[in-house]
Order: structure tokens, then C-alpha cells, then sequence
């Protein structure tokens, strides 16, 4: 069952990691193709699974 804290931490993990991994995947296409151009589905992807699964690795411990 999710508690409010759990849901609290999944969801701060989220957006932590989608904003982290959208400015690297931005500059890491800047410096690599010389274009401007940003992974969201990618980004998201990684956000949802570091999102979900850390809150509750430490939720277990």
C-alpha cells in the first residue's frame, strides 16, 4: 500500500531525475552532434523507473 511519504518521495525522485537527465541528454547532443535537440522520451523513461523504484528500495530498507 502507498503511504503519502512514498508517494511524496516517487514523485520528488521524478522530477529530480527527468530535469537531471533532460539537461544531460541536451548538452551530451549539443557537444556530440552539434544539434540542440532534447530526448524526452528517453529522459522520461529513465525518470519513471529511477522514480519508482528508488522510494521504494529505501522504503524497504
Amino acid at each position: 500500500m502507498l503511504n503519502k511519504k512514498l508517494l511524496t518521495d516517487i514523485v520528488t525522485t521524478f522530477v529530480i531525475t527527468a530535469i537531471v537527465s533532460v539537461v544531460v541528454t541536451y548538452v551530451w547532443t549539443l557537444i556530440d552532434d552539434g544539434a540542440d535537440a532534447i530526448s524526452l522520451s528517453s529522459s522520461l523513461q529513465f525518470a519513471a523507473v529511477l522514480g519508482i523504484t528508488l522510494p521504494i528500495v529505501k522504503a524497504k530498507t
